[in-house]
């Protein structure tokens, strides 16, 4: 899963649980540009919807954790 600096700030928002409007205000970026960079997530992962995307980001940190064990 390659993504842009700025999208992984913005989907490590959405996975503290930030809605759209959270994440534009603390990045300074406007809401549409949030919804832009996560329409270039789901589209990069082959995910559909918000929740797909979280789930597959803390999948790859659970898969990086386990295998420095």
């Amino acid at each position: 899963m390659f993504l842009t600096k700025r999208e992984e700030e913005i989907l490590k928002l959405a996975v503290l649980g930030l809605a759209d409007k959270k994440i534009a205000d603390q990045l300074c970026i406007s809401v549409r540009t949030v919804n832009t960079h996560l329409t270039r997530i789901y589209c990069k992962n082959a995910v559909n919807n918000r929740s797909e995307a979280i789930a597959m980001y803390l999948k790859n940190v659970l898969m990086l954790d386990i295998s420095y064990v």
